[in-house]
């Protein structure tokens, strides 16, 4: 889009950016970043530095696994579960 003309400012490249994270990124739960897990599982620091410990001790291996993390939504994993690797 840049080499026809776009010339986004911050604010709408922080937006592509984060349609991006929410609709289209795949994550490995047991190896991405927090900077990817967070807006891509739609939770907050907390949460996602309690999947980091836990994986930490012993690797995730399904959505069942990952919903037992207080603060992950059910509901969210549904839609994300064939962007999810484990």
């Amino acid at each position: 889009m840049a080499q026809l003309g776009a010339r986004p400012n911050d604010v709408q490249v922080d937006q592509i950016v984060r349609y991006f994270q929410r609709n289209l990124t795949v994550v490995n739960v047991n190896t991405s970043p927090l900077q990817e897990l967070e807006p891509t599982l739609q939770i907050g620091p907390e949460t996602s530095t309690a999947i980091v410990m836990r994986r930490g001790q012993r690797k995730f291996t399904g959505l069942a696994d990952l919903a037992a993390v207080p603060g992950v939504d059910q509901s969210v994993l549904e839609q994300l579960k064939g962007r999810l690797q484990f």
